[in-house]
């Protein structure tokens, strides 16, 4: 089974219901969480499992080693995060 490094946009209470269905699914690797400011983003990385967190969306979105994203910032960002 091939794996699929995931990250996720944000770190709010939608969030942690996505990361709780990730971690569900196998071949699922938690790689990077990209949040506003830096020490919320590294306590829920720990919280959840994410390899790493970042502030810098730009080095999320570059990294070849992502597969996929879940962005669960505020639906008006969606648009322009993608």
């Amino acid at each position: 089974m091939r794996t699929l490094s995931c990250c996720l946009v944000g770190y709010g209470g939608i969030a942690a219901f996505h990361a709780d269905a990730l971690k569900q699914i196998d071949g699922i690797h938690l790689r990077t969480l990209v949040g506003h400011r830096a020490e919320p983003a590294e306590e829920f990385r720990k919280k959840t499992g994410f390899e790493k967190a970042t502030t810098d969306y730009g080095e999320a979105m570059s990294d070849p080693e992502v597969d996929a994203v879940v962005i669960t910032t505020p639906s008006e960002l969606h648009q322009k995060m993608t």
